[in-house]
């Protein structure tokens, strides 16, 4: 389902009446439903600091002599920053060799300029863990795929699609039923969508997050 769909299935399940058509356009009651559904979904995503959705990668080549890369080197002018955090033991060689991560703290005070196959790399420091990058200083063109995992995805426009795996998309559905219900104190509608809500977002948490322990309630509830 994409954003449109989910509000049109929370408006459904309300009971309310009229024609929902756009999250840009609406007002009133169907404004209100588009603003718990962007919430349900950036909760839900927040209640973890890692999901298996939020993991992918990027294939980045290096240049002869060049050592340090900013995030538009490997991503494009253009591009939004798309890193949360990088996924340091999961840089790989085209020979499926990990590179090593070195500390930044440390790095800077090596010496990483002598011309070589890149082995070990660094990343910069800053709030989200997603600065320049720094390798060994390339004596030739090598490819890698850097893995990262994504920033929190927020909802805006009619088509966007929540990027955990479809069968999940239900989750936001009753949570953001749930907290409506709850903000209106509809204790019928409340009582039957937190079940079924707490219910899928436990499916999402083993799926999704199968290291994790799983909380019979969760703080946005």
């Amino acid at each position: 389902m994409n954003f449109l769909s989910i509000c049109k299935e929370v408006d459904t399940l309300v009971g309310t009446q009229g024609v929902f058509t756009s999250v840009d356009t609406t007002n009133g009651f169907q404004l209100m439903i588009v603003e718990f559904v962007r919430n349900a979904w950036k909760n839900i995503q927040a209640s973890r600091k890692e999901w298996l959705f939020y993991r992918t990668n990027v294939s980045f080549s290096t240049v002869l002599g060049q050592g340090d890369y900013s995030l538009i080197d490997v991503f494009g002018a253009g591009v939004d920053n798309p890193v949360g955090n990088w996924i340091v033991d999961r840089f790989i060689r085209a020979d499926f060799t990990t590179l090593s991560y070195i500390p930044y703290d440390k790095w800077i005070l090596e010496d990483h300029t002598i011309s070589t196959n890149p082995i070990s790399f660094t990343t910069s420091p800053n709030s989200e863990g997603a600065g320049f990058l720094s390798f060994d200083k390339p004596n030739g063109v090598y490819t890698y795929t850097l893995h990262y995992n994504r920033k929190p995805q927020i909802l805006t426009a009619n088509t966007d699609v929540p990027i955990c795996p479809s069968e999940h998309h239900d989750a936001i559905v009753f949570q953001a039923l749930t907290d409506l219900a709850a903000h209106f104190g509809n204790n019928d509608i409340y009582s039957t969508a937190s079940v079924r809500a707490n219910a899928l977002y436990s499916n999402l948490l083993r799926s999704q997050n199968p290291a994790k322990a799983i909380q019979k309630s969760r703080p946005f509830v």
